[in-house]
Parts: structure tokens; C-alpha cells; sequence
């Protein structure tokens, strides 16, 4: 299944609820009000993870660009590079359920 699309934006509501929402308006992730972090962050936290996820696509593909052209050039290809291209397709993180399953 595939993630809603971006853009995504972050808001803060009366409630001190801070969520990342769709680009309708629909909530993805609502960072719920807790007296164990403050509204600040978790205005911060909302923000950050509307950055990386609006980001993401972008990123992957510069990634991809930077491999293809060092690959065409007969460079080596850095772990760091391949790490982040892996990472960003998905092939190494997951959804772990609480009690350990995917």
C-alpha cells in the first residue's frame, strides 16, 4: 500500500494537538497533547516529520542521480550513498509492531 501523497503540512491545534496533515487536510500523524513534552516540541517534532516526508522523493532521486553518474564515471560508490538509497527505498526499515512482529 502506498503512503498518502505529499505535500504535507503541519498544524497545531487548540488542544495543543500538533498533527501532519495531507494536502486535504485529513491527518496522517497527531502528536497528542502530554504533559511529558512540551507544546514546543511538539510543534518541532510535527514540523520535522513533515519536512523529511515532504523531502523524501526528492532526496531519493538525487541520491539515484549521484550513483548513476559516479557509476558512469567507473568511481567507487560510498557506503554512505548506497545506505541512504536503501534506506530511502524502504529495504531495511519497517513497520515492528509492539510485540516484535512486522
Amino acid at each position: 500500500m502506498a503512503h498518502t501523497p505529499t505535500p504535507w503540512s503541519s498544524h497545531l491545534y487548540m488542544l495543543g494537538d500538533a498533527t501532519a496533515e495531507s494536502a486535504s487536510g485529513r491527518p496522517i500523524a497527531t502528536l497528542h497533547n502530554s504533559e511529558f513534552i512540551d507544546t514546543g516540541q511538539r510543534i518541532a517534532n510535527a514540523d520535522f516529520i513533515v519536512r523529511a516526508c515532504n523531502a523524501h522523493d526528492e532526496l531519493l532521486s538525487a541520491c539515484l542521480g549521484v550513483r548513476a553518474m559516479l557509476e558512469g564515471m567507473g568511481q567507487l560508490i560510498p557506503a554512505m550513498l548506497e545506505n541512504a538509497i536503501t534506506i530511502g527505498q524502504g529495504e531495511t526499515v519497517g513497520f515492528v509492531a509492539a510485540g516484535g512482529e512486522r
